[in-house]
């Protein structure tokens, strides 16, 4: 059974690189645009991983992931944040991230942590 992986940014064109990197690499691959709108994808769909910009409308993606963290069906979901800036980190890892990634961020080295996450390196 393929994974999923759902990438969440309002920046179409970072969510299309990411898409393809992932998708190429063999995931099935959903998208957001915001927050809100990641909620509840997960809700409905549950991905195996969460790759999250930072930056997002409504909800920022450290929001997000401490929301994740605290509701016992999501605690364990697996979260990728992604930044432009190292000044996020601190605070991604103090909301329960299991990765933080600084933009740009490589096609091999998406696809490499995202398998990190899960167990599958």
């Amino acid at each position: 059974m393929t994974q999923s992986v759902l990438i969440v940014d309002n920046d179409s064109s970072a969510r299309l690189m990411l898409h393809l990197a992932l998708e190429q690499d063999g995931w099935q691959v959903k998208e957001a645009e915001d927050g809100a709108g990641a909620l509840q994808m997960i809700e409905e769909e549950r991905p195996d991983v969460v790759v999250m910009d930072v930056a997002l409308p409504q909800l920022n993606g450290i929001e997000v992931t401490k929301m994740l963290r605290n509701k016992v069906s999501t605690a364990d979901l697996p979260v990728i944040l992604l930044s432009a800036f190292v000044r996020h980190a601190q605070e991604a890892v103090a909301a329960g991230v299991n990765k933080f990634l600084v933009w740009p961020v490589l096609g091999f080295e998406l696809t490499q942590n995202v398998r990190e996450v899960l167990g599958r390196v």
